[in-house]
């Protein structure tokens, strides 16, 4: 064949090829778009979420979500998935019940129930609607409405928000413990010795008794109870996982001995002690610097060539600090000089004693359950300890991981729980969906109001 001739025929295949893939190429990416054909364990590429926060805000200058570069918006996106939230909530009239825990989300051995003995609610997601006015980070103005839902759930207790301004708590069954809660009783953010979550009542702390449906007085000592963390946190953390070493208090301070021989000190002298958990304990001096040791060898300060301290607050946005999760630990890195502070910043570090690096340009909004939740330029996403993004950046809004379990979505629009695969659990059905607390989750919807689910323990 002449050679312009098979260079022509030859240019026919390559154009017929092209035209073959972009085919192909179009087919998957409709399949991969459609919601209702969605894979298991693929995210929608078009879900968003906010930084989280309690109560819950939402911003009310902020424009209708904004198409991703997929092109596709939230209302299109909601519309993809319903297929998937009807066959989601089906399952519901086959679910086995049977024992709420707050263990660690895994789906080969939980599932969900809906709660069928809700407690009676009125169709609102809120009484409250108060307006707050900050400065963005460019020094504007924006206003916000913070709204307090009128159920949620703390520690595996469900509240309800009454119109007379009173409380009504509910065990994680649905059933009623107070239809009006005493005024001088509060829920604190802490367990004692036995995992049960505090409550104090004048001066007193107190447990409630699920055997005996009654508040009876707890053994909570919160000097040797603080588990670091001051916020809704689930049973296992900051529990010990090794018997080889026990906490010894003495004159005021705190150290470690091993178990075969409590009365000798390794070590000691300290102001705070934290669980051993993976191998390793904290311990906190006077001034907050932290020394770290192993379990195996208590009497050698380990990492020692950083200057690490206690995070500056011990709320749920220091979610990562005290404990090695995964092998990873937000740590406090501070240089002083002179006695003053040069240098104050966060670093991620390994129980190898190396730096762990994240994505450049991401704040670490909190680190559990092996996952970081970041966020840049006002997008978030979910970034594994293993160093791969388990949920893609373009979020608008979204929460940390609470008992394996996220939930995440769209700012002003459905949002979906998900687990520390990246994998859809609830799907896009909700309005708003509290984190889940002591395996109780509770969703709102404006069409059909109040539902609360229950992670339970497969049979």
């Amino acid at each position: 064949m002449p050679y312009g001739k098979q260079s022509r025929m030859k240019e026919y295949i390559k154009q017929a090829l092209y035209a073959l893939c972009a085919v192909a190429l179009g087919y998957i990416t409709v399949f991969y778009l459609r919601g209702d054909l969605l894979l298991p364990g693929l995210p929608h590429p078009s879900l968003s979420i906010l930084k989280p926060s309690e109560p819950l805000e939402r911003p009310i200058k902020t424009g209708a979500d904004n198409p991703t570069s997929q092109g596709i918006t939230g209302s299109q996106a909601e519309k993809m998935t319903l297929l998937n939230a009807k066959r989601f909530f089906a399952l519901f009239a086959t679910s086995n019940t049977g024992i709420v825990t707050d263990e660690k989300f895994d789906p080969a051995h939980h599932g969900f129930t809906l709660l069928s003995a809700l407690p009676n609610i009125e169709h609102l997601y809120s009484y409250d609607e108060d307006e707050v006015f900050e400065e963005d980070d460019d020094g504007e103005e924006v206003q916000y409405v913070e709204y307090s839902p009128l159920l949620y759930a703390r520690m595996g207790f469900l509240f309800r928000q009454n119109e007379d301004g009173t409380l009504s708590l509910f065990d994680k069954y649905g059933q009623v413990i107070y239809e009006t809660m005493p005024g001088n009783l509060v829920l604190l953010a802490a367990r004692d010795k036995h995992d049960h979550p505090v409550f104090m009542q004048d001066n007193k702390y107190l447990y409630f008794n699920e055997a005996a449906r009654a508040f009876q007085p707890s053994s909570y000592d919160p000097s040797k109870d603080d588990r670091g963390l001051v916020y809704d946190y689930p049973s296992y953390f900051g529990k010990s996982d090794t018997d080889h070493i026990v906490k010894v208090y003495t004159d005021g301070t705190v150290g470690y001995a091993y178990a075969s021989n409590p009365i000798k000190l390794i070590a000691s002298g300290y102001q705070k002690a934290y669980a051993p958990h993976e191998g390793f304990v904290l311990l906190a001096g006077k001034n907050g610097r932290l020394s770290i040791r192993s379990v195996e060898k208590l009497h050698v300060p380990l990492f020692t060539s950083y200057s690490l301290y206690l995070p500056a607050t011990n709320g749920a946005e220091s979610m990562g600090y005290f404990y090695f999760d995964s092998g990873l630990m937000r740590c406090r890195l501070k240089v002083i000089h002179n006695n003053k502070t040069t240098s104050d910043e966060e670093i991620i570090l390994t129980d190898k004693g190396a730096i762990f690096f994240l994505p450049a340009g991401y704040t670490v909004l909190s680190y559990s359950d092996g996952v970081f939740l970041l966020e840049k330029d006002g997008l978030y996403g979910y970034y594994s300890h293993t160093g791969n993004w388990i949920t893609a950046p373009v979020y608008t809004y979204a929460k940390p991981f609470h008992e394996g379990l996220a939930v995440c979505g769209y700012r002003n629009g459905k949002k979906c729980v998900i687990d520390t695969d990246g994998t859809f659990q609830i799907p896009l059905y909700f309005d708003e969906i509290t984190s889940c607390s002591g395996g109780i989750l509770c969703g709102y919807s404006h069409d059909t109001g109040w539902s609360v689910l229950q992670k339970t323990k497969l049979s």
